[in-house]
């Protein structure tokens, strides 16, 4: 037996640094030329960037019904594929309702983000949601397979080439067109090309009848985890959209570099790690009806990576904000600094989050998130009542702080096979 454990575990931390090399050459490519993106672009072109971002991830949520999530879960493909199927098809039919209401109410939406730069950019946003949609459905799909060594290439494939968009296009101030955003369209096109040849629906037989009976098997993920996750975006991109209608898009721009140097590099070590943990949690709950072991392990080195990089973060972000991105870009510095703390205890939770699924705790999930977004919002607009986004930051960090705790106390009961905590019980 404890040969046997030792092989799993050796098995899932070499899917894990599988997974971290492709990242962190994903990595590695903006952030070195970051430098002479922030020489190029304005604070705020990054921060009309930041909000384009915001808006895309938040609709995102509503695009596969969350079947995308279930993926992972059917012993056989040939349901798997099913599920494949039914996720790709909603998001083709919400992209299309969803520019269809960004043709008649362009106006009003771009009035409700604070800026009028948003509005052009919006009749984008559609074609944004059904990339991101796409590569998360192909995404689970690979995880599925176990081809960790192809997700970590895709990264590189869509990391590469939403960098040399963006300089080429800022370099030729092409018609004044804003390359981050352009680049992040191509790159999301050229991950998708990329992924397709890892499945095939040759020989499968789709039937409306059987992708009913699907729907109904896996009716928790749209019930439950579509709101979770909604409030879980708008709880993440509620700085940017706030900061932007109540400080203006140059203070968003500082924000959105912060984001994208750090939440973005520590965002995606912490889905690699997730994405390894739920295939053996998965197994083992499949198994024993716990994944426990697993779960303390993964927090454990979890805790051990967070302490010692969120420290020199915390110590050294403003004079490596400073020195690399221009001292313009010390704002940059200061935000990163005070954000430290929540993203510390983000990445302890966020690759575990998965976890709530196994007793089906996700009614406490979409609690939490509801007092995350109404708190979070509570903390900036105090920030904005003060003139001050400082305060707006240091609030919104000590929120997601304690939301990530509670959060991941929640984990552990699923994880060890406690029953769900039941809100709001059925007569």
């Amino acid at each position: 037996m404890n040969l046997k454990v030792r092989i799993i575990k050796s098995e899932f931390v070499k899917n894990i640094l599988t997974l971290i090399s492709g990242v962190a050459v994903a990595q590695i490519i903006p952030i070195l030329l970051s430098p002479i993106l922030t020489r190029i672009y304005s604070p705020e072109d990054f921060g009309l960037l930041g909000l384009y971002t915001a808006v895309t991830m938040a609709v995102s949520v509503f695009a596969t019904g969350r079947f995308d999530l279930a993926i992972l879960q059917p012993k056989h493909d040939y349901e798997a594929k099913f599920l494949v199927y039914i996720s790709l098809f909603l998001a083709l039919i919400f992209s299309t309702f969803l520019f269809i209401i960004i043709v008649f109410f362009n106006a009003q939406i771009t009035s409700v983000l604070g800026n009028s730069r948003i509005g052009n950019w919006l009749y984008l946003v559609p074609i944004s949601v059904l990339l991101i949609s796409t590569v998360s459905v192909l995404y689970y799909w690979l995880n599925r397979k176990k081809l960790f060594k192809e997700r970590g290439v895709s990264r590189v494939v869509s990391s590469s080439t939403i960098t040399i968009t963006s300089l080429f296009v800022g370099f030729v101030n092409f018609l004044k067109f804003n390359g981050l955003i352009a680049g992040t369209l191509l790159g999301q096109f050229l991950n998708i090309i990329y992924l397709k040849r890892y499945i095939s629906f040759k020989n499968f037989n789709f039937t409306k009848k059987k992708a009913k009976v699907i729907i109904l098997k896996y009716k928790e993920y749209p019930q439950f985890l579509m709101l979770s996750t909604f409030l879980e975006k708008i709880a993440v991109n509620l700085p940017t959209i706030l900061f932007t209608s109540y400080f203006g898009l140059v203070v968003t721009g500082f924000y959105a570099l912060s984001e994208r140097i750090i939440g973005s590099t520590i965002a995606l070590l912490g889905q690699v790690i997730g994405e390894v943990y739920r295939q053996k949690a998965s197994e083992d709950f499949q198994k024993f009806g716990n994944c426990k072991h697993t779960f303390v392990a993964t927090f454990k080195r979890l805790v051990v990576i967070g302490f010692v990089f969120f420290g020199g973060l915390f110590l050294l972000s403003e004079w490596f904000f400073s020195f690399v991105f221009g001292k313009e870009w010390l704002i940059a510095g200061t935000i990163t600094k005070y954000l430290s703390f929540s993203i510390f205890f983000q990445f302890l939770s966020t690759p575990l989050a998965y976890t709530i699924v196994f007793n089906k705790s996700q009614q406490i999930d979409t609690i939490l998130q509801f007092f995350r977004t109404s708190f979070s919002f509570l903390a900036i607009y105090i920030g904005y009542k003060y003139d001050d986004f400082i305060i707006s930051i240091k609030l919104y960090s000590l929120v997601y702080s304690i939301y990530y705790i509670c959060h991941s106390i929640v984990q552990y009961r699923s994880a060890a096979g406690y029953s769900r905590i039941t809100i709001f019980k059925k007569n």
